[in-house]
């Protein structure tokens, strides 16, 4: 059960991650984030 909230969590921090790219590389990248 642990190892699932884990990955939910490092997949979570990774989208944010994205997210945080997407805004700083401008709108190519905010396509990608609305199929995420």
């Amino acid at each position: 059960m642990r190892e699932r909230g884990y990955r939910v969590r490092s997949a979570a921090i990774a989208a944010a991650a994205l997210a945080v790219r997407a805004q700083k590389a401008g709108p190519k990248a905010n396509e990608l984030t609305r199929r995420f």
